[in-house]
């Protein structure tokens, strides 16, 4: 069963070396939000592959970007110079500077974790 950590602060509270921390002992792609194709379950990015362990997706702007996530477990990777291959999701940690865990619908096995700043 795939995680979701969603991880939330202000610019420059260290939200991406947080979630490097939390994927330090696997095999991690990081991500920019704007390579996942919302609606279409498919993730342009070639470091993903078959083996990657976690994923994580910087800069997630809005819930209505994030559910859809959460409701799939597979999502079709195009990888440039290869065949689109579908993925399983295992963990997922999406960052972001104005999410909050009052945004997400409480039912959601969701792991959320704010950063302040220093």
């Amino acid at each position: 069963m795939k995680k979701i950590i969603i991880i939330t602060g202000a610019g420059a509270t260290g939200k991406t070396t947080k979630a490097k921390e939390l994927t330090k002992d696997l095999k991690t792609a990081c991500l920019s939000f704007s390579t996942y194709k919302k609606g279409e379950r498919r993730i342009n990015y070639s470091n993903v592959s078959p083996d990657t362990e976690a994923i994580i997706i910087e800069e997630s702007a809005t819930i209505t970007e994030i559910i859809p996530m959460y409701f799939t477990n597979t999502v079709i990777v195009d990888k440039r110079g290869f065949d689109p291959f579908e993925y399983k999701l295992q963990l997922i940690i999406f960052t972001s500077n104005n999410l909050t865990k009052n945004d997400f619908p409480a039912n959601l096995r969701i792991e959320f974790i704010e950063m302040k700043a220093l």
